[in-house]
């Protein structure tokens, strides 16, 4: 079925730098689902100034059993975010990501948000 609305995820992250950037996400859902999903993501950064930078990424998820009955590749996504920097240790990133997905769980959406990025550069 479709994930419900005000469930919780724990969540782990890891990223490379170098070459594309790569990027291993792992959830689980400690609420309401079970199984696990599964996130590999590259990305491209092109400085457009000293505060802007233009990244373009892709990404694949593996959908093991997390609020579907089966293991599948769930999903496929790109986008594009323009990371401002405020600071050397802060800055927000308005992004455009586009996922196509398994119609069970993910179908097609358009998403657009804003992240807050800490950290040096």
């Amino acid at each position: 079925g479709q994930p419900a609305s005000g469930t919780n995820e724990g969540y782990a992250q890891i990223s490379f730098p170098g070459t594309l950037n790569p990027t291993y996400t792992i959830v689980r859902d400690v609420q309401l689902g079970s199984g696990w999903y599964q996130h590999l993501q590259l990305l491209h950064p092109v400085r457009l100034s000293r505060r802007v930078t233009l990244e373009g990424m892709a990404g694949i998820g593996l959908n093991q059993h997390y609020f579907i009955k089966q293991t599948t590749v769930s999903d496929v996504s790109y986008g594009l975010a323009a990371r401002i920097s405020v600071t050397s240790s802060f800055g927000f990133a308005p992004f455009y990501n586009y996922i196509f997905g398994h119609r069970s769980i993910f179908g097609r959406r358009h998403v657009i948000g804003v992240s807050v990025v800490l950290g040096s550069e």
